[in-house]
């Protein structure tokens, strides 16, 4: 069972059934983003948003490094909420670090008839940390469920204030809990 679990159960699920974040499972990273982590190492707000975006990212490559993996995959827990942005700026964090190049892949939008050569190449672990993914929601998307059932690692992004814990954990059980390193929480959407 990954460690997420714990925080989106009990410690991060409101009386209303969604997710915040609280305690010391998180890392504070505004501009959109939270990272749920076991030490709760902060971030702090007052620096540029491509500044923070990039402080969420390397967030997000320290902790994946807990695993090696070929493949990591960022999977919205709701239909409408992006991870591309995410995933491209963790696969240039990436590339910087071990100074070769983290390939950046968004398979959002992708057909079932189209989707072959992505999921070979998700599934292809001929070297670690090659490649960072955005998916679609995999409850929306068989497409998406093919990709994250290909993939080495996931991480789960969900929406602060929005996204319900039983969605988030449908997500999981679609995917495999086993799969998940942890989660991202992108704060609420403009409405």
């Amino acid at each position: 069972m990954p460690r997420v679990l714990a925080a989106l159960d009990g410690r991060g699920e409101r009386d209303d059934g969604t997710v915040a974040a609280r305690g010391n499972w998180h890392a504070r990273i505004p501009s959109g983003f939270e990272l749920f982590t076991q030490g709760g190492n902060e971030v702090s707000g007052e620096i540029e948003s491509n500044d923070v975006l990039r402080a969420a990212a390397e967030a997000i490559w320290v902790a994946a490094q807990r695993e090696t993996w070929a493949s990591l995959l960022l999977v919205p827990a709701e239909p409408g909420l992006s991870t591309a942005a995410l995933a491209e700026a963790v696969a240039e964090v990436g590339s910087a670090q071990r100074g070769e190049r983290v390939e950046a892949l968004d398979l959002r939008g992708l057909s079932l008839a189209g989707s072959r050569s992505a999921a070979e190449k998700l599934a292809d672990e001929s070297a670690p940390y090659q490649r960072v993914a955005a998916i679609d929601c995999p409850t929306d998307s068989q497409t998406a469920l093919l990709l994250a059932s290909a993939a080495g690692v996931s991480i789960l992004v969900v929406e602060l204030e929005r996204t319900e814990s039983a969605a988030a954990r449908r997500v999981m059980d679609l995917v495999g809990p086993a799969r998940f390193l942890g989660a991202v929480v992108a704060s609420p959407r403009p409405t």
